[in-house]
């Protein structure tokens, strides 16, 4: 019998020196967590903008994930089809992460129960486009003069009650 995770957080400083070393270890701890049908997932790598830790594949497989907070991470498409069954998820926070704007559609349209969406000083894409979701209730996202890429934002939910902008600190007026 196997017994359910509620929660798994794992927070890693700075290992820049040994990040192959490390690598090892944190995919066998997150293989652990999505074994044991994990439901909240907090993963924060303490590594420079430069060298983000590749999330492992087999997290875009978990069903379990209710809530899910990425910190330094790069977020690659996984080799597998239809490798996204966040069927359950209904937070996503994503915090100094390297994605695009195909990995932002994908995270969101793959996934309908999703009620809250923090994307905070990530990067790589210019287009923030959040397809239909029913559920969602909060967007914020955070931004600076590093990610100078970004043209724009459209997100389509009928049901949202708080969406915050930032860029560089100062709030930005919606139309």
């Amino acid at each position: 019998m196997k017994l359910g995770m509620q929660k798994f957080k794992l927070s890693i400083g700075m290992i820049t020196s040994h990040l192959e070393s490390w690598s090892c270890f944190m995919d066998e701890w997150i293989g652990l967590a999505l074994e044991n049908q994990v439901k909240e997932l907090h993963l924060d790598v303490g590594i420079p903008k430069n060298i983000l830790y590749p999330l492992p594949e087999t997290v875009f497989l978990a069903k379990s994930i209710t809530d899910l907070s990425l910190w330094g991470f790069k977020l690659d498409h996984p080799q597998v089809n239809n490798a996204f069954r966040f069927q359950s998820l209904r937070k996503l926070e994503l915090c100094l992460v390297r994605l695009d704007e195909l990995m932002i559609q994908k995270l969101t349209s793959d996934s309908p129960m999703l009620e809250e969406i923090f994307l905070k000083y990530c990067w790589g894409f210019a287009y923030c486009h959040v397809p239909k979701l029913q559920r969602l209730r909060i967007f914020e996202m955070n931004t600076s003069f590093s990610n100078l890429d970004l043209k724009s934002i459209e997100i389509t939910a009928p049901n949202l009650d708080k969406c915050n902008l930032e860029f560089d600190g100062e709030v930005i007026p919606l139309e």
